[in-house]
């Protein structure tokens, strides 16, 4: 008895991919709507794609959106430039030097008004010693 539950068993099986492969067949009415060779004619190569942009070749392209974010000329041309900042940095220069050169002479001013200021004092007490004799 085993052996012949063994054979229904299989038979079965065979059963059921027989009818999974009919059902996977093509038929001529399947076939009625697949293209000919002269539908494939004007249709793409594989060979002609290879020259086509990819998913990934246009993620990172610049959409509009993305332009409108961007500056326009117009918005550039009040924009510091790099000679701006070598003009200013010029101009920084050179007040630093006057800084430095009005310092210098603020000493020696200050030295000369003191140096007056001693005379001054000198000059009073020469009159006096003068004027007292």
């Amino acid at each position: 008895m085993e052996r012949s539950e063994l054979i229904l068993k299989e038979l079965q099986l065979l059963n059921r991919r027989v009818n999974e492969f009919d059902s996977n067949m093509v038929t001529k009415h399947d076939l009625g709507s697949v293209a000919t060779k002269k539908d494939l004619e004007n249709m793409v190569m594989k060979h002609d794609l290879e020259s086509v942009a990819t998913k990934k070749d246009l993620e990172n392209m610049i959409t509009k959106r993305d332009l409108e974010n961007f500056a326009t000329k117009k918005d550039l041309e009040n924009v510091v430039t790099k000679q701006d900042f070598e003009q200013l940095s010029k101009k920084l220069d050179a007040i630093a030097l006057q800084v430095a050169h009005n310092t210098e002479q603020e000493v020696i001013l200050k030295d000369v008004s003191q140096k007056v200021r001693d005379h001054e004092t000198d000059i009073r007490l020469i009159k006096r010693m003068m004027t007292n004799k």
